[in-house]
Formats: C-alpha cells, sequence, structure tokens
C-alpha cells in the first residue's frame, strides 16, 4: 500500500512537471509566433517600394519627400515611433481585441480596392467605377448588410473613443441620410474591387502590398496605443502647467499689456498708424488691409470695441486701451454715418484698430503656408508638458522595442506615362 501511495505521487509530479514542461513550451512558442508578427525593420528598397505605390494616389507628396533630406528624415522618424509602439501594442495584447481585428480588416480591403480601382483605370480617360448592378447585387445577400453594420459600428466607437481620449465628449451621430448611402456605396465598391484584386495573381503579388497592409496594421496598433496608454500617461497636472509658466514669463499676459499700452503711446506720439498696424496687431483677418473694418453693421466687432468707437469722431483714437475676449486693442473711428439715438438698423460705421491678443503664437509649429495658431498660456504649457513626457515615454518604448531603418533612401518616380488617365494625371499634378 505504501509502494503504491508512493507511484502516486511520483506519477503526479511526473505530470506536473510534464504540464510545466508543455506549457513552458507553448509560451515559447506563442511568443515566437509574436516575434514573428511584428514589424521591426525595413531596409530602404522595401521603404521605396511602399512609397512608389502610395505615389499612385498622391504622387506629388512622395515626389516632396524624395526631394527633401528634411521631410526624409522626419518620415523615419515618424515610422520608428509607430513600429515601435505597434510592437508594444502587440506585446500587451491590443492585436487581439475584436474592434481592432475589424477595423484592420476594413482598412485593408480599402487599401487593396483603391490599389486595384487605380490600375483598372490606367490607360482610360476616366477613373473606374464599380457598376451600379454590381453594387445592387452585393445587398440581395442579407449577410452582407449585417457585416456592413457591423463595420459601421466599430468605426463609430471608434471615433467616440478618440474624441473622449482628446477630451471632446460631443455627440457621434450614427450615419443617416446622404451620409449612410454613401457609405453603403463606398462599402460596396470595396468588397467588389477588393475581392477582384485578389482574383488577380499578378496585382495581388506586388511585393509593396504585404509591406503596405504591415504599416497599415501598426498604424493602427500604435493609434489605439497612443489614445489607452500613451495619452493617460503624459497629461500635464496643474502642478506641471504651473511651474512650466512660471520658467516661462513670455507667456505673461501683463507683458502683452504692457506692450499694447507701448503701441497706444506711439500712436499718440503721432507715429503712422498703418505701419503700427503691420508691425504689432494680432488680427490677422485685418492686417493686410492695414487693420481696417470697412462700413459694418453694428453686432460685427468686439462689443465693447463697437461702444467706444461710436462715441470718437472720425480721425479720433480712443485715449485708452479697449479690453475685450480677445485682447487689448487700439482704436481709431475712420467714419460713420449718421444715426438717430434709438435707431441703429442703418448704421454703418469703418474702424481702424491694432490688437495685442492675450493669447500666444504657438512655439515651433511651422507648417508651410500656415500661420502659427494662436493658444492662451495654459493651452501652450499643457502642450508643451505633454510633448516633453511624450518624448521621453516614447524613447523608452523604443529601447524595449529596436526598429532597425536606413540611415536614409531615395526614391525616384516614375515618368508619367502619356495615356494616363486625365483625372489622374491631374490628381498627380
Amino acid at each position: 500500500m505504501k509502494r503504491f501511495y508512493i507511484s502516486i505521487i511520483t506519477l503526479a509530479i511526473l505530470l506536473v512537471g510534464g504540464f510545466t514542461v508543455w506549457r513552458f513550451i507553448e509560451n515559447r512558442a506563442n511568443a515566437e509566433k509574436l516575434e514573428a508578427e511584428i514589424l521591426k525593420r525595413l531596409t530602404a528598397e522595401e521603404i521605396t517600394e511602399v512609397l512608389k505605390s502610395e505615389a499612385t494616389a498622391d504622387r506629388n507628396a512622395i515626389k516632396s519627400l524624395g526631394e527633401n533630406a528634411e521631410k526624409r528624415q522626419l518620415f523615419l522618424k515618424g515610422i520608428k515611433e509607430t513600429l515601435a509602439l505597434a510592437a508594444q501594442a502587440r506585446h500587451e495584447g491590443f492585436a487581439n481585441k475584436e474592434n481592432f481585428k475589424t477595423n484592420l480588416e476594413y482598412k485593408k480591403k480599402i487599401l487593396i480596392a483603391d490599389l486595384y480601382q487605380v490600375k483598372l483605370s490606367k490607360g482610360k480617360d476616366k477613373l473606374y467605377i464599380v457598376p451600379e448592378e454590381q453594387i445592387k447585387a452585393v445587398w440581395k445577400n442579407p449577410e452582407h448588410e449585417r457585416l456592413f453594420q457591423k463595420d459601421m459600428k466599430v468605426m463609430r466607437q471608434i471615433r467616440i473613443v478618440a474624441q473622449k481620449d482628446k477630451g471632446n465628449n460631443n455627440e457621434i451621430p450614427e450615419l443617416q441620410g446622404d451620409a449612410l448611402g454613401k457609405a453603403r456605396k463606398k462599402w460596396a465598391s470595396t468588397k467588389i474591387l477588393s475581392e477582384m484584386a485578389q482574383k488577380d495573381v499578378e496585382f495581388i503579388t506586388q511585393k509593396a502590398i504585404p509591406l503596405r497592409i504591415k504599416i497599415i496594421e501598426a498604424g493602427i496598433l500604435a493609434n489605439d496605443y497612443m489614445l489607452k496608454v500613451v495619452q493617460s500617461k503624459i497629461n500635464a497636472t496643474e502642478k506641471q502647467i504651473s511651474e512650466y509658466l512660471k520658467k516661462h514669463p513670455e507667456y505673461d499676459v501683463t507683458k502683452k499689456l504692457e506692450k499694447a499700452e507701448m503701441v497706444l503711446a506711439k500712436v499718440k506720439a503721432g507715429e503712422n498708424f498703418e505701419e503700427l498696424v503691420k508691425e504689432f496687431s494680432e488680427d490677422r483677418a485685418s492686417i493686410e488691409r492695414d487693420g481696417i473694418y470697412k462700413d459694418i453693421k453694428t453686432n460685427v466687432v468686439w462689443k465693447e470695441v463697437e461702444e467706444v468707437a461710436l462715441k470718437l469722431d472720425e480721425g479720433e483714437v480712443a485715449e485708452k486701451l479697449i479690453e475685450s475676449n480677445l485682447g487689448f486693442h487700439i482704436v481709431k473711428l475712420v467714419k460713420k454715418n449718421n444715426f438717430k439715438k434709438d435707431d441703429k438698423s442703418d448704421l454703418k460705421f469703418s474702424i481702424q484698430h491694432i490688437v495685442l491678443q492675450k493669447k500666444f503664437e504657438e512655439p515651433e509649429k511651422k507648417i508651410p503656408g500656415i500661420p502659427k495658431p494662436f493658444l492662451m498660456p495654459q493651452e501652450i504649457a499643457k502642450a508643451e508638458v505633454e510633448k516633453e513626457k511624450r518624448n521621453i515615454l516614447i524613447g523608452e518604448i523604443i529601447k524595449q522595442n529596436p526598429i532597425s531603418l536606413p540611415e536614409d533612401f531615395a526614391i525616384v518616380l516614375p515618368e508619367i506615362e502619356k495615356n494616363q488617365n486625365s483625372k489622374q494625371r491631374m490628381k498627380n499634378k
């Protein structure tokens, strides 16, 4: 009996040991499978292949990228961040979530359908459009309606989550009317084109397509991880915002007030009003016309400005600064027509003004052709604090998930074919 008892214990130990070994082997296999699914490396040739494929939709942007070394470095930096965030997201199970899978499948179909539409349009006078009878045939299958509703529900949920994470709680309504009709048509066309593409062996085996799908996958994972994890870790506290503003007195509103007082003194001293507008005014809507709002009715400009301006004589400058929700105004009445004391319905007047805003230009925001936005000091402080925290956090994620990319790459696009359809030629230009 004793020997039997020992045998049972021995068997149990062997079973437990075997189970542990099996779990170890399974976990290692899963880890290896996970690592194999992560895109950690792109060669210069692969990047060029992907961009040439993208050029079929936006040739001008890709050409500009190929010609500008600074843009290429920013592009590589963005790719490295995206791939590292995606790798971390995979390690934390984001790729197993149902919404991610639905979103990825939907985006894959759109990519393949759009590329195949370009192929079908090659050499034609117009962009290929899926025939209406084929689109109608899609909706004869009830299963397609179910899949469409599922896709739209997921897309809406993703938008809602993204808005909330950015502090925007505005409701996103369900699709209806024309928007719903367009979405249904796009969904059906995408389904038809992507299925046609899958049957075209020459097309679907292009090297760029699986690479672009992997990059789309990484982009979705990175975005999900940013919204769900990174954003919550980098949110600026009130204390951090306050400390930032203490270190950056240039964002003190009293400095703007002092500057406005200085400009008013220049006006009173007889300096040219138009030149002072160009040098100091922060009202972009009126700078190009020397700060003038011409022949306006009541309730058009700032209430505080209107009240003071209508009490001035033509050519007269307000004695003091006028404060509005925008900032500190220096106002000159150019002209006004006669009006009855109790009836301003026919009143028109013109003013010239200089304003120093209570807001400040966003630092380091450089987009060619687009002026820097004006932000409140607290908004600037929040953005700058979070940018620093984001850079530190993403730097740590990149260390944990090393990404191999070339130092640079070259891309030379082929000449546009003479028989390329006119719509595509215009798009490329």
